[in-house]
């Protein structure tokens, strides 16, 4: 039998007070015995009802009835190991026609155990021999496959995927019996529904039962959970109600929680009801609209997206996919709701529950026994996108998740992180009654991997000692070297980056007319415990970065595109007398950092191979301010070609002679040498004349268009420097060859340094 989350926590709340059978007479027949368990069972008394069922099955180990009590008893104790070795027994008797999902329960129980070799074939013995007529045959179906592959599922993923610290958050909190879901209040404080000795209401008939409460429960500097207090009771309680599921709205103005009864072993009128909450009172208690006392809702979770508020949780009322779906109503200004709506992405046709959505990212979680999983209830992860659908569903994996029962996963949403949260689970290491895994605890999970860590940064002056204000400060991922966050601080010297655990950071300071300084920050968990750092914690570090007032910050870039641009000299002159003070390579940097007397003027002159150089004089009275230099890419000349044993400018060699006159205006102090060729026919002497005569054309029509004949050099090369073979391998004429070699080509001589940048691309 799979228990309602709610009926779980109720159920085992009186089971504590039975957890030691009561002696069985031996003198009592089978039948007896077997009445007198079920009396006790309805009772509530749930061990000693096993105790007769025991003893009367001793009577006759063949007695299907008395088997099968046993084992589904143990079952709903979820003492999950015995209760598959008696569905076994049941099993080997063959008693189908009466326990028609005896197989199934036994392989269900074989999961919940861990057993997945084993559960695997007796599931699909299932589906088999499970009649397509019986009832609810194709919901059993359903889920064996389900479990079936989520036995398949869990063998190939069980090991953590991330680093987890799980612990029980111990006996202040946790009781022998079963806690529900903790909901936090803080960071380190938490709210949930329990059960405490002095809790007990009494009914109308007389008989004493005790019911769930609020409590709250905070964790001390030491991080060890205090003793639980009772919350807000007189408000809350109602008798013959139990009071669980506590939740707020994001600023605890609204205080939700379910009220529910249980009546034999069936739970009823489990309702949501909302109240005011001041910080310190709840007050005026109001039931939900969408409640109704034909079906059942419980586990509310505040959420916002789309600048709306909402109220999450679960119901089995009409309009679902299987047991318990999960659904959502907008809240109203007034704190009423709008009708609710099934969020059919994430349901199933099993129960789907305690959904719990972070609004940071966008992460709704929720468990469920109606996708493949490791056990019953797992956690899994479904991302809503902006545009409101939701993503793939995605189960936590191990750790998160056991062989057994997994809910009410909730993340801290105190601070900026996600790495805090707590879980409901009755995996082994509960404070139990008798099985290791009859009751549920709260645990806490930290995941370090998604923890920050509060860098503080302070700038300060290493000549002086003062803080520096007005600083940009960089901090710098040292695996990919990118840059993760820039802050400026115009008023101050402080800073404050979140570094995630596990990473390496080089911290960058800078300001104009300072040079920089780099330290580095290791935020991975060794250095971090090496520091004395308590993971399970919120974790800062300090760093303090020096920087100086420098003479004079140069930097370089592409006039072109902006770009910062490495590989440049800087030669610093003084300005009245010229003279050379210092020459820096940038190499793969664009940065220099002159410290200089600051009483004078200086000449800054920035070059660098293939590029136009850029100089400027500095007065003193400038030089704490950064200068950027702009160096121009070298321009692209294009070939001038003539005709066989022609000189004169053809209309093709006018068009390409104007882009050069439009590269020479632009550029009024560059100078270029004219460069005439040919091809090899003719005499060399013949060849180097009529190689000048065509530089001597190219000079006169750019001369005639206006530029000054002393920025055009005349180099007569003739045949010397050829740009194509004039022939072919075979000895055989080359004309296209030979077209290529007659032209005119354009080389810088003045304006940068040693250039070339003609280039033969457009044949005339």
């Amino acid at each position: 039998m799979k228990l309602n989350n709610i009926l779980i926590l109720i159920t085992f709340l009186f089971i504590g007070h039975s957890a030691y059978a009561q002696p069985v007479s031996n003198n009592l027949s089978k039948d007896t015995k077997e009445k007198i368990g079920d009396e006790e069972f309805n009772k509530k008394n749930t061990y000693t009802a096993l105790e007769w069922y025991m003893n009367a099955y001793s009577h006759n180990n063949k007695d299907g009835a008395a088997i099968y009590k046993i084992a589904s008893t143990h079952e709903m104790l979820r003492d999950y190991k015995s209760a598959a070795e008696w569905y076994q027994k049941l099993v080997d008797l063959n008693e189908k026609a009466n326990y028609p999902l005896s197989r199934y329960q036994h392989a269900r129980t074989m999961k919940m155990t861990g057993d997945y070799d084993n559960c695997i074939p007796e599931f699909e013995a299932f589906i088999k021999e499970y009649p397509n007529d019986a009832p609810k045959a194709d919901y059993y179906k359903k889920m064996a496959q389900i479990h079936i592959d989520g036995a398949k599922w869990a063998k190939n993923n069980a090991e953590p995927t991330e680093e987890l610290i799980i612990e029980n958050v111990g006996p202040n909190v946790n009781s022998p019996s079963t806690e529900g879901g903790a909901f936090p209040i803080g960071r380190n404080e938490i709210i949930y529904a329990s059960l405490r000795v002095d809790t007990i209401i009494v009914k109308e008939e007389g008989e004493d039962y005790e019911h769930a409460k609020i409590y709250t429960a905070k964790a001390n500097d030491k991080g060890e959970w205090e003793a639980a207090t009772e919350f807000n009771a007189d408000a809350l309680q109602k008798e013959g109600m139990h009071v669980v599921e506590p939740t707020f709205n994001e600023d605890q103005t609204k205080f939700y929680f379910v009220r529910a009864e249980l009546i034999g072993n069936q739970l009823e009128n489990s309702r949501i009801y909302v109240a005011d909450y001041d910080g310190s009172q709840v007050s005026n208690p109001k039931l939900l609209d969408f409640n109704s006392s034909s079906y059942s809702c419980q586990d509310p979770a505040f959420a916002t997206w789309d600048n709306k508020n909402y109220l999450l949780f679960t119901s089995n009322m009409e309009g679902g996919k299987g047991g318990m779906d999960i659904w959502y109503a907008e809240i109203n200004a007034d704190g009423t709701t709008k009708e609710p709506l099934n969020l059919e992405a994430v349901n199933t046709i099993g129960d789907d529950v305690t959904p719990f959505f972070d609004e940071r990212n966008g992460n709704l979680y929720f468990s469920s026994d109606g996708h493949p999983g490791y056990g019953g209830w797992d956690i899994f992860r479904s991302n809503r996108s902006d545009n409101g659908t939701m993503g793939e569903i995605v189960n936590m994996g191990a750790g998160f998740n056991t062989y057994v029962d997994d809910f009410s996963f909730i993340v801290n949403k105190v601070g900026n992180d996600d790495c805090y949260a707590y879980v409901l689970s009755n995996r082994p290491g509960t404070i139990s009654l008798k099985s290791e895994t009859c009751c549920d605890d709260i645990f806490s999970i930290i995941m370090p991997e998604r923890c920050d860590i509060a860098m503080n940064v302070n700038v300060m002056d290493e000549v002086t000692g003062e803080p520096m204000i007005g600083a940009t400060v960089q901090l710098i991922d040292k695996a990919t070297g990118k840059v993760v966050d820039e802050q400026t601080n115009t008023e101050g010297n402080d800073y404050t980056f979140m570094l995630d655990m596990g990473k390496k950071y080089d911290i960058v300071a800078k300001k104009d007319g300072h040079g920089g300084s780099t330290e580095t920050a290791d935020a991975t968990k060794e250095a971090l415990t090496e520091a004395g750092l308590d993971l399970t914690k919120p974790m800062e570090l300090s760093k303090e970065v020096k920087i100086k007032e420098l003479g004079l910050m140069v930097q370089t870039f592409n006039k072109r595109t902006n770009e910062a641009l490495e590989g440049v000299t800087v030669i610093l002159y003084d300005a009245a007398t010229g003279k050379e003070i210092k020459q820096l390579s940038g190499g793969s940097s664009n940065e220099f950092s002159f410290v200089i007397p600051r009483d004078k003027d200086y000449k800054v002159f920035a070059n660098r191979e293939g590029y136009i150089a850029d100089s400027r004089v500095i007065a003193k009275k400038d030089l704490g301010m950064l200068q950027k230099m702009y160096l121009t890419p070298p321009p692209v000349f294009y070939n001038v070609y003539f005709s066989f044993n022609k000189s004169d400018i053809r209309q093709g060699a006018a068009d390409t002679l104007d882009m050069v006159l439009k590269t020479l205006n632009e550029n009024p102090e560059m100078v270029v040498e004219v460069r005439g060729h040919t091809d090899a026919k003719g005499s060399d002497q013949y060849n180097m004349n009529l190689s000048n005569k065509r530089s001597t054309a190219a000079i006169a029509y750019l001369v005639g268009k206006g530029v000054a004949k002393d920025r055009l050099q005349p180099k007569a090369l003739g045949e010397a420097e050829p740009a194509a073979e004039n022939e072919k391998t075979d000895g055989s004429d080359n004309p296209e060859g030979r077209a290529l070699n007659r032209r005119v080509e354009f080389k810088i001589v003045n304006g940068t340094l040693g250039a070339t940048t003609t280039e033969p691309e457009k044949k005339n």
